[in-house]
């Protein structure tokens, strides 16, 4: 980054960057030689602060080029892959052990509370009002009875989670009650 005009002033001097680094070896190979409680911590320490200066930086750099690869690789940081929005997983149902009974199974959401289960008989409701609550559970599974077998039957799921709710799982269809 020295002398790149597309960061005129960086929030980390490439002095201290250097002295980090340097800090950092030779820490690094006084603990290859000197096995020892307080060598690995000076190592761990020395390393903890470069990443703390290296994220300053990647942070400044991230700023300045608002994505544009070209100017990113100038720097001398490589970019990160572009994350891709969160799908939720999919959810099965399952036939259950009475007519009339099915078992929704829904892969559990790393954070959620709890879930709610809704159904809908014959279509998907254009209305969310005219959605059927099954329930809500604590595990992400819910047993439903009392359907009208030989019937078509929708089901979604919502995870409820620490932070806020998440969106209303695909509706799925399920025809042999």
């Amino acid at each position: 980054m020295t002398a790149n005009p597309n960061f005129p002033a960086p929030v980390v001097a490439m002095a201290v960057l250097t002295a980090a680094i340097d800090l950092l070896v030779s820490f690094y190979e006084i603990s290859i030689n000197h096995v020892g409680k307080e060598a690995t911590a000076k190592t761990k320490s020395a390393r903890n602060k470069l990443e703390k200066l290296l994220r300053k930086e990647a942070d400044y750099v991230k700023n300045i080029a608002e994505g544009d690869e070209a100017i990113i690789l100038s720097s001398g940081f490589e970019p990160t892959k572009v994350p891709e929005p969160r799908t939720l997983p999919e959810f099965k149902v399952l036939m259950g052990q009475a007519p009339g009974q099915v078992i929704l199974v829904h892969k559990a959401v790393k954070g959620s509370t709890a879930y709610l289960w809704q159904y809908s008989k014959d279509s998907v409701p254009a209305d969310d009002k005219l959605w059927v609550l099954a329930g809500a559970s604590s595990q992400a599974k819910c047993i439903i009875e009392n359907l009208d077998s030989l019937s078509n039957y929708w089901f979604r799921v919502l995870p409820v989670m620490r932070n806020g709710i998440f969106v209303w799982s695909a509706p799925i269809k399920e025809s042999t009650l």
